[in-house]
């Protein structure tokens, strides 16, 4: 109650001079002024009766703390991580997600990929077929932990001459070759196989979609070639349309150990083989996530260092180590309570989530150097309390971090709005971290302050006569930004130089923003030593017509009297520049050119058909099955029906994003002329789960642009209300406009393009660089001073090592993924450099000096305006 009463009347005589400054600014701002007066002036009140609460009672607020972050922590029982990457990417209320369902009810997932890709000078050998023989040999002799080989999981047609199924399909040039006995294979010569090979040119016309860099002789026979693709076909009847065969899955991995863990000894000379599971992708990037995680843990290591380093002095009493665990320990608390809270709502977490600690880890250091600093820039009373010392603090720490909190959080609640399930669940978790990293910051770790600063004032009054050497008590980033920092840049020529370089890095943020590309393509986050990364190189360089594989469905309607319609799919898709001509497949226009018998029905010759091109199977969905024992006798006797179909095509090679998003448009264009009836889609309907994510970066571009522009207007409506200053308001946001523009730019020159990673730093950006300049600006509007120079010199001694600790903690917590070898990581370490780099240039140098230059003159000294203006007179006069 003392210390109460003591604080109180402390503050009394500051409150006149207070009021007499905000009826300046209410006066000359009006109605504008008035309100944002009002709201920092009770903001400024409320904090510091907060922070006599929480001096008053320290322990209980710890308590308080620490139980909200349990109850909150609770949503943590309901973990949920979505792997479905089809999930993740489809946007919200896209033509997608009926499409989906309708596939997963009619054709759900049937079939894995496991492919092997030869390259070599001349993959058309006899030792190229040997060892091709003894690899195709170990992978159907494998048995997977639930004694299943490739007999058993393969994908097989029907055979209607001696019932069941046939032997498992594989696709490619050398299936034949498996075949032959140990003798046949050991007196195999080059000029057999490359007759053999020529042959399969003259006969089938289709064996150079599995090779690449054939060489013929004048003659027209096949000499070689450069590079071969096998493929083996599995089955992928998973109990679940939206998840894969677990014993598939279980199988893949002798797969890969046949190919690349333990390949056959005596590969021949200058032969190289790669190979891609149907798991493959989703093993790497699920590696990518968890092995950087040491190396951001040992960013958070060093942060902690150089968060003690920097809240504390060099001597046993006056350093901060307990309280850098304990700013550490608000990381924890804010992250537990932020994700059990977004689980408790039924947000999942996703492959991109694991970043966010991280995020909060460099957010939130920043609120605590600004609370310290605050508490550091008073000036020392003797026989002042450490409560009336941090509700001071809270006074104007409070403010600044409202404003930089929340216009983070906003900044992430409304990137939240995207379309984007993956994008949404990312800014729920982070902005819902932000809200509970301000909660935290000033409960927990202002009430620890106060423990701390109790600590210190109890170990200095047992010790009256202590007094620590000066060097441990040193200051250097202060002392720099005191004594050299901001003396010089408000010297004319500095100052013109800065607003030189401020105009050079717009121009180069201009340029880059014109040029930079939305583009993607999911190798990107593979490492470049993976053997995922390196097949898809190889399939780049030596199948460049190797695209995506793309399905057309069609639904339940009259194949009899859709004929004309139907017959248009296959021309189209022809026609279409990004679609291989050889790999298109439709069983209607194969049944159609087939000619059938006239005096059999339609569905009598479509059986007949079927029975005898069994391969079409898999496109039909009809309603008998292959697993009747009957199934070729209802087949030719026409007893089925349709009740869905397909026809299936490759696109070529597709550079980037932009060819991409043509070629997609393209095959939807062209199913948009066929129109057919009698079915819930209207019209034949392209799908496979990568135009999901060319369609979903197509998305992010476009609601980029709309999320930034709002975080502009939320960053703008909250920095002229909160820091009370029209002028100071209006640089401030110049500040972060030019800032975000430069990160653009830097981001354009660094090679990277627009996607989901850089969007997500985009949108972090805006926040991330008002807190740079709000924190100077804010400090300003409460800094007297004679002139504007002296208020500016005033704010950076006072706030500028704060403002440049924050950024450097950021950076800190990412440094050491610049070592990294995955692309999100090392996208996040770059996009960060940028963020903090021009972040702090225009925070700490372009600001001030503009505010130098115009900023305002609201709080100058009176007597000393009197003085100026007199001067002023007098020299007009003269």
């Amino acid at each position: 109650m003392m210390a109460d009463q003591k604080t109180n009347s402390e503050e009394k005589p500051a409150q006149p001079h207070i009021n007499q400054t905000e009826k300046k600014k209410a006066g000359k701002c009006g109605c504008f002024g008035r309100i944002s007066v009002m709201i920092t002036s009770s903001m400024e009140k409320g904090f510091y009766r907060w922070g006599q609460i929480v001096a008053r009672w320290p322990w209980t607020t710890v308590l308080v703390s620490l139980v909200v972050c349990g109850i909150f922590s609770g949503g943590m029982l309901l973990w949920y991580q979505e792997k479905d990457e089809e999930v993740l990417w489809t946007p919200y209320k896209s033509p997608f997600i009926a499409q989906k369902a309708w596939i997963s009810e009619h054709f759900p997932r049937d079939r894995r990929f496991e492919n092997l890709v030869m390259v070599g000078e001349n993959v058309l050998t006899a030792d190229t077929v040997r060892y091709f023989v003894e690899i195709d040999t170990r992978i159907r002799e494998y048995r997977s932990s639930q004694n299943l080989t490739l007999e058993d999981l393969c994908l097989k047609y029907p055979d209607p001459v001696n019932g069941g199924f046939g032997e498992c399909l594989t696709l490619g040039v050398l299936g034949y070759f498996s075949k032959m006995n140990n003798q046949e294979l050991s007196s195999l010569t080059d000029k057999q196989v490359l007759a053999f090979i020529t042959e399969m040119y003259k006969s089938e016309g289709t064996p150079g979609q599995f090779l690449s860099g054939v060489a013929f002789s004048l003659d027209g026979n096949v000499t070689g070639a450069k590079a071969l693709i096998n493929i083996w076909l599995l089955k992928d009847d998973a109990k679940n349309p939206f998840e894969s065969n677990e014993d598939a899955q279980d199988w893949e991995n002798g797969f890969i150990d046949a190919i690349i863990t333990a390949p056959p000894p005596n590969m021949p000379k200058g032969l190289e083989i790669f190979c891609l599971a149907e798991r493959s992708y989703n093993d790497e990037i699920d590696y990518v996530v968890n092995s950087n995680i040491p190396l951001l843990m040992a960013g958070f290591v060093l942060l902690f260092i150089y968060i003690m380093v920097v809240l504390g002095n060099f001597n046993w009493i006056e350093q901060r180590a307990l309280l850098s665990i304990a700013g550490m320990v608000v990381i924890g608390l804010a992250l537990g309570a932020s994700f059990g809270l977004c689980f408790y709502f039924g947000i999942s977490f996703n492959d991109i989530c694991p970043i966010i600690p991280f995020l909060l880890l460099g957010i939130g250091v920043d609120d605590m150097f600004v609370i310290v600093q605050c508490l550091d820039n008073l000036e020392n009373i003797e026989g002042e309390s450490p409560e009336d010392k941090v509700a001071k603090a809270m006074k104007h720490a409070g403010v600044s971090i409202t404003v930089t909190s929340f216009t983070d959080a906003a900044a992430f609640f409304i990137g939240a709005t995207t379309s984007m399930p993956i994008l949404r669940g990312f800014c729920y978790f982070a902005g819902t971290g932000v809200i509970f990293l301000f909660f935290f910051a000033i409960t927990f770790f202002v009430a620890c302050l106060v423990l701390d600063e109790r600590r210190k004032t109890s170990q200095i009054n047992k010790r009256p006569n202590w007094n620590p050497s000066p060097w441990t008590r040193m200051q250097p980033g202060k002392y720099v930004f005191k004594n050299w920092i901001s003396p010089v840049i408000l010297k004319w020529p500095v100052s013109v130089l800065i607003l030189v370089v401020t105009v050079g890095l717009a121009a180069g943020g201009a340029y880059g923003m014109a040029n930079i590309e939305s583009d993607y393509d999911s190798i990107w986050y593979m490492r470049h030593e993976s053997y995922q990364y390196q097949y898809y190189k190889a399939l780049a360089d030596n199948f460049r017509g190797q695209g995506e594989r793309v399905d057309v469905y069609i639904g339940g309607i009259d194949y009899e009297k859709n004929k004309e319609e139907l017959l248009k799919i296959s021309p189209l898709l022809s026609a279409n520049p990004y679609i291989r001509e050889d790999s298109i497949q439709f069983w209607y226009q194969g049944f159609v050119d087939s000619q059938p018998q006239s005096d059999l029905s339609f569905l009598e010759s479509l059986g007949q058909f079927l029975a005898h091109s069994p391969q079409y199977l898999s496109d039909i969905k009809l309603t008998i099955s292959t697993s009747q024992e009957d199934f070729f006798n209802q087949l030719a006797a026409g007893n089925f029906t349709i009740n869905a179909s397909r026809a299936t095509f490759q696109h070529k090679a597709l550079d980037n994003t932009t060819i991409r998003n043509h070629a997609m448009d393209a095959v939807k264009d062209a199913m948009e002329k066929v129109e057919l009836t009698g079915s819930e889609f209207n019209r034949p309907f392209p799908y496979t789960f990568m135009y999901v994510q060319w369609e979903a970066n197509k998305i992010i571009s476009k609601q980029l642009i709309r999320n930034v522009s709002f975080a502009f207007g939320v960053i703008a409506i909250m920095s002229i209300l909160l820091i009370a200053d029209l002028v100071v308001s209006v640089l401030v946001f110049i500040c972060v406009a030019l800032t975000l523009l430069e990160i653009v730019g830097g981001a354009y020159f660094l090679g990277l393009t627009i996607e989901i990673v850089t969007s997500i730093v985009l949108i972090l950006s805006v926040g991330l660089a008002l807190d740079y300049s709000a924190h100077i600006g804010v400090t300003y509007v409460v800094t007297k001073g004679t002139n504007r120079k002296e208020k500016t010199k005033e704010t950076l001694s006072s706030m500028g090592m704060a403002v440049a600790n924050g950024g450097f903690s950021t950076l800190l917590a990412f440094v050491l993924v610049a070592f990294s070898n995955s692309y999100v990581y090392l996208t996040f370490f770059k996009m960060f450099v940028c963020v903090v780099v021009f972040g702090l240039f225009h925070g700490l140098f372009f600001l001030p000096v503009a505010l130098g230059l115009i900023g305002s003159t609201d709080d100058l000294d009176d007597d000393e305006n009197e003085i100026q203006s007199n001067e002023k007179t007098v020299n007009s006069k003269l």
